[in-house]
Parts: structure tokens; C-alpha cells; sequence
């Protein structure tokens, strides 16, 4: 027995020796790039930073060169917007590693001075898992994740600014699945946000900006989820989901759609609508067609007649029809506000087998007398909302200087992130009792305390708690 416990007690000696000679060599670099700096080019500090280490950028302007970033570093400018990434051609071509950062920047060149992340398929050695936050793209900028080969996923674009692009080049078009686009402005530009034909998990559109644009707010080709945004005043459509031969899922929720010069929404594949506001259009709120005349496409649900999915929707004052239904197709469009309270006069405000034969009926009774002012229960497939409310392993983890924190809801619920040192002080509020709908969520901790001061290098926890449900997790921050 005594040999057994020496040989245990030899056992946990030696792997905490190795544990701890593995923190001793995890380690991370800052690179500097400027004037009067050891790199004068991002592309210089690319190629000498190791995997993990971080660039910062002093204000000014670089251009003239094409990054290709094979690495999973952090790009940051040091002041936000104040480094310019300027010229004819894509200023950062090519994430070819995971867990890119770029962040801070001002995009604005002659060519399409932005972002293409479009390498990973042809070097099988990047999937995804970046992060484009807090940039601001003007005169031709923009951001491509245009791989052919549909194998990035999980990226994270958040706080940027496109304003005053060239109207020939969407400011942001994405392919592939799993993605997250939050919280940015898109403004004056052509199409505002194109979503091609990829494959893979939907990706999230939430609490976007997209106004004034010259084309269609959004185009959406591939299965995504369009939640609280608000999408008005674009020169052609709010939103356009053309014919696609995948019939890819689509779900429009909570959206504020109005004011656009040609139709609110139009729709020629399958789509699910709940809760949105399609009012104040210069033609129709729904503009249905079956362009390919494939009997399931252009077919988009409206409503059904049960409490649990009913539409929801606020369709009213649009100014030709509030649904114009140019298919055969029958469209369930029940229990939605028309801003009207008698059956007839909302069937006058839509064109369907009344007026035309070869069309099918719209179904919009029964519908709601009041504006629906109740928070709107999400009818999504299991597919899209979680089945539990989890919180993710950090990555990377040890880390320096941030690590990313990916947590699923399976439910609406209020929800406080924080980071806490072992002794339980608050380090850093992350998520401070935010209302957020089921759904899948990642942000970061940048290794720094609430009064944005450097934490020490130690073990932290971070606790999630969402509702009733509390999770933790360990990370090792390592200066």
C-alpha cells in the first residue's frame, strides 16, 4: 500500500512539473507598427509574430501592400479608426489560420479596400472562428468571406460602421454558415449586407443598422436568421430573398421594415415571418413570386392559426398591397395587425386569388384587432435555438492578451457575464443584465479589469448566469 501512495504521490509531482513548465513557455509577443517603430508595415509584423501573439497599430496611414495572415494573431489598431489601411487593391486578403482578430481600423482606398477572407479552402488550413469588430469601411471598403469552397464558419462581425461605399460592391457579402453579424451600420452603400448560397448552420443577422442604401438592405441567399434589425429608407428592397434551388431555411423576427422604395419584403422562396414591422413602403409590404415554379418556392409563412405561431407581424400602410401573393401558392398569413379592424378592408389591401385566378389565396383570418405589444414567442426549428443553455470552453485558454467566450441560451432569459478573480472580486462585467432571446452568443475578455487596467497574469472564472441557470468556467491568463 505504501509503494502504491509513493508511486501516486511520484505521479501528480511529475505532471505538475510539466504543467507548470508548459504555463512557463506559453507566452504571447506585441508587435508595434509605425514610424520610427522596428515594422513600418502590418504585413512585416505578420510575418515575424508567431501564432497567438498580438499587433498593434499607432495611428496613421499604411497602404500599398496586401496581408496574408496564416496565423491566429490579434490586429488591432491602437486608437480606434485613427490607423487607415488605404489602396487600390483588399488591404487583408486571405485569414488563412482560426482565431483572427482585426479590430479598430479605418478601411478607405481606391479598390476594394477592405477584408476578403477567402483562402481556407484552397490551403485546407483555416475554418473560420474570426472576429471584424469596430471597424469603419468607407469609399470603396468592404469585407468579402467569399471562400469557394464554403468551409469558413463562426465568424464574428460586430460595431462596424459601412458608410458611403461604391454602390458595385456590397460592403459586406458572407458565405458559409454559423456566422454572427451584430450591431453594425450599414449606410449609403450599395446593397447593404449580402448573404450568398453557402451552406451550414444560419447565419445570425441581430440589432443591425441598414439604411439608405442604393440596392436591397439585405440579400439573402443561404439560411439565415434576420432578428432586431432595423432595415429602412434602402433605394430598392428592404429585404430580397430571391429563388434558390437549396431552399434554405430563413427566418425574419422582431424587424423593423419600413420606408423602402420598393417593396418591404420580397420573397420568392420559403421563409418564416414573426413579429416583424413591414409598414410605409413605396410598393408592396410582401411581395411573394414563384419565379421558378417549383409550387414549394415563393411560399413563405406568414402566421398560423395557433397561439404558439401566430405571425405577429405589423403589416400596414404599405403603399400598393400590404401582400401582393404572384404565386399559386397558398400563404398562411394569420393572426397579424393590418392597422385595420374589419376583414374586408384588409382583404382590399391584398392582391391574391380575388383579383387574379391564377394566384393563390392569402389566409389572414382570423388576424389581431390591436397592435400586438406583447414580447413575440420565437418559433424556430431545434436546429436553431439550443437545446440547453451552456457556456462554451474559452479559447484560446491559457491565452494572452483576450480569449474568446462562445454560451448557447436554449430560452429568453436576463443575462450577467462577468469574470472573477479566486478570491470572488468582480474583474470585469462582460454582460450586465441584458435581455437576450434564445440563441447562440460570443464575445471576448480582453485580460483587463472593469477600470480598463492590465489583470495579473492567474487563474479567473467566468460565471454565466442566465435566469435560474448558473455556469463557470476556468481560464488561465498568462502575461
Amino acid at each position: 500500500m505504501k509503494f502504491v501512495k509513493q508511486h501516486r504521490v511520484a505521479a501528480f509531482f511529475i505532471l505538475a512539473l510539466l504543467a507548470l513548465f508548459h504555463l512557463k513557455n506559453v507566452h504571447a509577443d506585441t508587435f508595434y507598427v509605425g514610424p520610427g517603430e522596428t515594422y513600418t508595415t502590418i504585413s512585416a509584423a505578420v510575418t515575424a509574430a508567431s501564432a497567438g501573439d498580438t499587433i498593434i497599430v499607432r495611428d496613421g496611414t499604411y497602404g500599398g501592400s496586401i496581408i496574408f495572415v496564416d496565423k491566429s494573431l490579434v490586429i488591432r489598431a491602437e486608437n480606434q479608426h485613427q490607423a487607415m489601411l488605404s489602396g487600390s487593391g483588399w488591404a487583408i486578403y486571405g485569414l488563412m489560420a482560426d482565431s483572427i482578430t482585426i479590430e479598430g481600423f479605418t478601411f478607405n482606398g481606391s479598390g476594394r479596400c477592405g477584408i476578403n477572407i477567402n483562402q481556407a479552402g484552397s490551403s485546407g488550413t483555416g475554418s473560420g472562428g474570426h472576429f471584424i469588430r469596430n471597424n469603419y469601411f468607407t469609399s470603396r471598403g468592404a469585407v468579402g468571406c467569399s471562400d469557394d469552397y464554403n468551409t469558413y464558419s463562426n465568424i464574428t462581425i460586430t460595431g462596424n460602421t459601412w458608410e458611403n461605399s461604391n454602390p458595385e460592391d456590397p460592403p459586406l457579402t458572407v458565405r458559409g454558415g454559423g456566422h454572427t453579424i451584430e450591431s453594425n451600420t450599414f449606410n449609403n452603400c450599395g446593397d447593404g449586407l449580402v448573404i450568398t448560397d453557402g451552406t451550414g448552420d444560419p447565419v445570425t443577422v441581430r440589432n443591425n443598422q441598414i439604411t439608405n442604401n442604393t440596392g436591397d438592405g439585405v440579400s439573402i441567399m443561404g439560411a439565415a436568421i434576420l432578428q432586431e434589425n432595423t432595415i429602412e429608407s434602402n433605394s430598392e428592397n428592404g429585404v430580397h430573398i430571391p429563388a434558390d434551388a437549396t431552399n434554405s431555411t430563413v427566418s425574419l423576427i422582431n424587424n423593423q421594415i419600413s420606408n423602402n422604395s420598393v417593396h418591404g419584403v420580397f420573397v420568392e422562396m420559403e421563409a418564416t415571418l414573426r413579429g416583424n414591422t413591414i409598414e410605409n413602403n413605396d410598393f408592396d409590404g410582401i411581395y411573394i413570386l414563384d419565379t421558378w415554379g417549383l409550387g414549394q418556392a415563393g411560399a413563405p409563412d406568414l402566421g398560423q392559426d395557433s397561439e404558439s405561431e401566430a405571425g405577429n407581424n405589423v403589416i400596414r400602410n404599405n403603399t400598393l398591397n400590404n401582400v401582393n401573393n404572384q404565386s399559386p401558392n397558398t400563404i398562411s398569413a394569420y393572426r397579424n395587425y393590418w392597422g385595420l379592424t374589419n376583414a374586408n378592408d384588409i382583404d382590399a389591401t391584398i392582391f391574391d386569388d380575388d383579383e387574379d385566378v391564377s394566384k393563390g389565396p392569402v389566409n389572414f383570418d382570423p388576424f389581431l384587432t390591436a397592435d400586438p405589444t406583447a414580447a413575440v414567442e420565437q418559433v424556430l426549428t431545434e436546429a436553431i435555438i439550443p437545446k440547453t443553455t451552456e457556456l462554451s470552453p474559452a479559447y484560446p485558454n491559457p491565452f494572452n492578451p483576450e480569449t474568446r467566450i462562445f454560451y448557447t441560451l436554449s430560452q429568453d432569459a436576463e443575462v450577467t457575464l462577468k469574470v472573477v478573480d479566486l478570491t470572488g472580486r468582480t474583474v470585469q462585467m462582460i454582460v450586465s443584465g441584458r435581455r437576450q432571446v434564445a440563441g447562440s452568443y460570443s464575445t471576448y475578455w480582453n485580460g483587463k479589469t472593469d477600470a480598463d487596467q492590465v489583470a495579473p497574469s492567474g487563474m479567473y472564472l467566468l460565471i454565466l448566469n442566465a435566469g435560474s441557470v448558473v455556469k463557470t468556467q476556468k481560464v488561465m491568463l498568462v502575461r
